[in-house]
């Protein structure tokens, strides 16, 4: 292993459960995937093939996989769930777990990424996981690897969750909290004060979604746009233990204290319209903060239109994603951006000049 600060991690003991789709060329990638990440140990991957696909079963046994058959399913989320019964039935004594979904290739430095995280993972009791997929890391608002962040939504994709979590608050639950794919949201955004770290870069890609969907508009914006995956080896992490709970909340304040903060001029021409961009100042400092007006809590008319212009995640009738205590935060030109609610415990940050905050007539 060329890495040697990674020689001996706990992650290479986690076990990394698959669960293929359909496409039995994607599986082929995703595995190839699993097998070039450095230090990996085949003894713990375990591919939950549906019994009707005995094809899935003899291609993953190439690899030198272990492979558990479920009974058929058909719908992917029926088979998620009974890949994840089973599999909780056959590594108890297993603190973590890792979930990798169909379709998708993993960056050189997956496990390296979920490895990192572990320590912070350990200390706090408030991290449920890791997802190696950002859900706004398109190309031009993510490009920093060595970053990463807290949320409240479950992206899903490629994860590692905490055994723990899972038998309390999934296991036999699956319907009420996770029913559609993940990309639509698990625990639709109320995971009660719980967050899962997700990485400014991810550390997946997925293929572009074929066929037509309910929601096309939806799946078009969040997986068919560009994005940026990391695909440097090798990628270090900023301090791990800052992700966790109280340092987090110091490192925010610490970013919205070093920040420009953006006029609302700069924005409100993008927001009437939202189909321009906007042009950040120049400035000296290491990012930007955005106040913007909100009527309540639940309100993210203005954010909506933020994401928007900032070229976000933003589909109509879906929320937002990548809440943190009522922001946002997201790196363009190599500079930190927050977008900061009125409703947010950040907001009394702002200058009080209350033309700071931007809002909408």
């Amino acid at each position: 292993m060329s890495d040697k600060s990674m020689e001996g991690n706990a992650i290479f003991q986690v076990p990394i459960i698959v669960v293929p789709g359909l496409n039995h060329n994607a599986l082929r990638l995703t595995l190839e995937t699993i097998l070039m990440q450095p230090g990996i140990n085949k003894q713990v991957v375990i591919v939950m093939c549906d019994e009707k696909y005995t094809e899935h079963n003899m291609l993953s046994k190439l690899f030198g996989f272990r492979v558990e058959m479920l009974a058929g399913s058909t719908k992917y989320m029926d088979q998620m769930t009974k890949a994840l019964e089973k599999a909780s039935s056959l590594i108890r004594d297993s603190k973590y777990m890792i979930v990798i979904e169909d379709e998708l290739l993993l960056a050189a430095d997956f496990l390296s990424f979920m490895g990192q995280t572990l320590p912070a993972l350990d200390k706090d009791d408030s991290l449920i996981g890791v997802s190696a997929w950002n859900d706004n890391g398109y190309k031009g608002v993510s490009s920093n690897p060595s970053l990463a962040y807290r949320e409240e939504t479950f992206p899903g994709l490629a994860f590692m969750v905490k055994m723990n979590f899972y038998l309390s608050h999934m296991k036999g639950k699956m319907d009420k909290c996770c029913s559609k794919r993940a990309w639509h949201g698990w625990f639709n955004g109320q995971l009660n004060g719980r967050e899962i770290v997700v990485p400014d870069v991810s550390r997946v890609f997925r293929s572009q979604f074929q066929g037509q969907a309910e929601d096309q508009a939806f799946i078009d914006e969040l997986l068919n746009r560009e994005r940026h995956t990391n695909m440097a080896a090798g990628a270090k992490l900023g301090d791990v233990m800052s992700l966790t709970k109280e340092m987090y909340e110091k490192a925010i304040k610490s970013l919205i204290a070093s920040s420009e903060v953006v006029p609302p001029k700069t924005i409100e021409t993008c927001l009437s319209d939202t189909k321009g961009t906007i042009n950040l100042p120049s400035t000296k400092k290491g990012g930007y903060s955005v106040f913007y007006k909100q009527a309540d809590a639940t309100d993210v008319s203005v954010l909506k239109k933020l994401c928007k212009c900032f070229k976000l995640f933003s589909a109509e009738k879906h929320q937002p994603r990548g809440l943190h205590n009522g922001i946002i935060r997201f790196v363009q030109s190599d500079k930190h951006v927050l977008l900061i609610g009125s409703s947010s415990i950040y907001h009394k940050l702002r200058p009080h000049d209350d033309k700071a905050a931007v809002k909408i007539s």
